[in-house]
């Protein structure tokens, strides 16, 4: 019992953590909205999906897509993923 209690309480720093994290990073998307992978006006799924195709990939590798690499930092993970959910649902 008191594991579980330890391993939540892990759990929710480990996400506050990250939330902050996500609250100090910028995307680095000179034009349109930071998240909007395919250009249409709008932060949504389609551009989720998007980044989860490309999701653990580097410039080297065959999945690469540099627009899903909204925090400029080479690599398609979990903070581009964070960038794209603190913008979800915004349009132009």
């Amino acid at each position: 019992m008191q594991r579980k209690i330890i391993s939540g309480i892990v759990l929710a720093l480990l996400a506050l953590g990250l939330a902050t994290f996500a609250f100090n990073i910028r995307g680095v998307k000179a034009q349109g909205l930071v998240g909007d992978l395919n250009d249409d006006g709008k932060v949504n799924i389609e551009d989720l999906i998007i980044a989860a195709q490309a999701f653990g990939s580097t410039a080297e590798h065959p999945r690469w897509n540099a627009k899903a690499d909204l925090n400029g930092d080479g690599k398609i993970n979990v903070l581009d993923i964070i960038l794209i959910a603190t913008h979800y649902g915004e349009s132009t």
